[in-house]
């Protein structure tokens, strides 16, 4: 349908509402509208709008050990109802786990014989979207000093923590992935969501480091990892302040970085930190990803 627009003073337009809608939410003369602009497009909600709740059923008997990463995708999704059916108590232990380390806006709100239903009991609000995403750049800052510790002094301690900000990773990127889902105008675009799919996935190459426990690490190897880890730190502070500059360090960073990489595998002197190289080398891929978006994130300009 169409509206012509009216002017209403000599400063501000107006246009009438659809009679059909007027109806549907009981309006009058008086109430008060909710109206935001959403990537240039209006939304006009009544005052007492209230998204609906949407729902979705899993069954864990079929989903097996694949229970978890099933229940994060939905939750992810923006659901505010998951009930999950099982056959056996034991299949909820996938789900329990995740409202433990990731899920933790959900809990567990009725129990029957064959099913639980499992509800989302906060949201983040969209003005702590931006502070959360930023800590996300922060934590990643931390597990790279962690990582530089260890190389030092090779204290089994230090990777107790890894493990824990690891986790703190995990849950603050599904709370911003979810919140972009719910919230569209959070993302600003596919690449922004995308760049936090990618940090989280990022942090796996820090879990399986805490995992390998390396030890005896020569001084080639720890050359690659301080290296490795220097240009990470580049990419975050690229995330917070654009600079081609920057940029161009990295990328002529990571060239020298894959020649040393390529040496060390071939050098069978070496070979007890091969799955540590191969390690460093996941990563330092999933550091050029993170740039790539980051370009990609650009207000595009005459000059860049």
């Amino acid at each position: 349908m169409q509206r012509k627009v009216i002017q209403q003073s000599s400063s501000s337009l107006g246009v009438s509402l659809p009679h059909k809608w007027v109806k549907q939410w009981n309006l009058k003369k008086g109430d008060i509208l909710n109206i935001d602009s959403v990537k240039g497009v209006l939304e006009i909600k009544p005052e007492s709008y209230v998204a609906p709740v949407t729902k979705v059923v899993i069954d864990a008997s079929k989903y097996g050990s694949l229970t978890r990463r099933k229940f994060d995708n939905l939750s992810k999704r923006g659901y505010d109802e998951i009930t999950v059916l099982f056959s056996d108590e034991s299949e909820l232990n996938q789900v329990k786990e995740s409202l433990k380390v990731e899920a933790t806006m959900f809990e567990i709100v009725k129990k029957e014989k064959n099913y639980v239903l499992v509800k989302s009991i906060s949201e983040m609000n969209n003005s702590d979207f931006e502070s959360i995403q930023n800590r996300l750049i922060f934590l990643l800052r931390e597990k790279i000093r962690k990582i530089v510790q260890y190389l030092e002094t090779e204290d089994e301690s230090i990777l107790s923590d890894l493990l824990e900000l690891e986790q703190a990773n995990n849950k603050l990127a599904h709370y911003c992935m979810r919140a972009m889902h719910k919230n569209p105008e959070l993302s600003g675009s596919f690449m922004n969501y995308t760049l936090i799919w990618a940090v989280e996935k990022l942090g796996n190459d820090f879990k399986f480091f805490a995992h390998l426990k390396p030890k005896k690490i020569s001084k080639n190897t720890q050359l690659i990892a301080k290296m490795v880890l220097d240009n990470l730190y580049i990419v975050t502070e690229i995330y917070f302040s654009y600079d081609s500059t920057k940029a161009k360090q990295f990328y002529d960073s990571r060239k020298k970085i894959n020649d040393l990489i390529l040496s060390a595998l071939k050098d069978s002197s070496c070979i007890s930190d091969h799955p540590l190289i191969a390690l460093l080398s996941s990563a330092s891929e999933k550091y050029l990803y993170i740039l790539g978006l980051l370009f990609g994130l650009q207000t595009p300009q005459s000059t860049v």
